[in-house]
């Protein structure tokens, strides 16, 4: 009997704050196994701190942000699990398209997962 986790798919995630704590090694796996979960029509919002603005960062914090992205490293990552994806970066608690290298946090927004 096939498990029922495996059977359902869901059409929509998010992950925030969650990828600079990967381990660069176990990236591919995780991005995989996020994938398999989705259907193929899903949508995934990624959002993370940029690396540009770690140089600002706590010890704590750059101790534990192990995978930073910058917007174009968050792109290609995506865009190799994802048929699209749209970006945008976010100062303080405004989101804009403009220039993502003063951008304190970075947002994907990605749709139909390869398979």
């Amino acid at each position: 009997m096939r498990c029922l986790l495996n059977v359902l798919k869901i059409s929509s995630a998010f992950m925030i704050d969650i990828i600079e704590h990967v381990e660069p090694k176990l990236e591919s796996r995780f991005m995989e196994n996020i994938c398999d979960s989705l259907s193929d029509d899903a949508v995934l919002i990624t959002g993370t701190p940029n690396i540009f603005a770690s140089e600002w960062a706590s010890p704590q914090s750059a101790a534990q942000h192990i995978n930073l992205k910058s917007q174009e490293s968050l792109v290609k990552l995506m865009s190799r699990y994802f048929q699209h994806t749209f970006t945008f970066a976010m100062n303080d608690e405004v989101l804009h398209t403009g220039y993502s290298k003063m951008a304190h946090y970075i947002w994907t927004v990605s749709v139909n997962p390869k398979k």
